[in-house]
């Protein structure tokens, strides 16, 4: 009876952690900007070109979080496209949370190799997990 009650208690601990765990969706729309950071060279030095791609990510929830996974194409005329894969990681807390601004979620993917501008990049986000 003893091991019956100790099962139970594993049984029902385990659903109440399930039943918390976090849920993920696609994030198929967002926006950015590209950004060239101050070059900290020495003098003399040569330094390599770096770019930043600023993705700016609508979450669902205020405590939300995003992870982002991308794939860099080489188009002609030096142009790059981006295709992004976000996914929105829900967090339970965020049902009782509000929000005083809609809730984003800002992640920066530095380029190394290139100077990068608005028009030289395009940017194309997953829209099913399929693709």
């Amino acid at each position: 009876m003893k091991n019956l009650f100790v099962c139970l208690i594993a049984i029902s601990s385990t659903l109440s952690l399930a039943s918390e765990a976090p849920q993920m969706t696609l994030i198929t729309k967002g926006s950015y900007r590209v950004e060239v950071p101050p070059m900290k060279c020495p003098p003399g030095a040569m330094c390599a070109p770096v770019s930043d791609l600023v993705l700016s990510l609508p979450l669902n929830g205020c405590l939300d979080s995003s992870v982002v996974t991308y794939k860099i194409e080489n188009l002609k005329n030096a142009q790059r496209k981006f295709v992004i894969s976000a996914l929105n990681i829900s967090n339970p807390k965020s049902a009782t949370a509000r929000c005083i601004v809609a809730p984003t979620d800002v992640k920066r993917i530095r380029i190394h190799g290139a100077f990068l501008t608005k028009e030289s990049v395009q940017i194309e986000f997953l829209q099913s997990i399929a693709e």
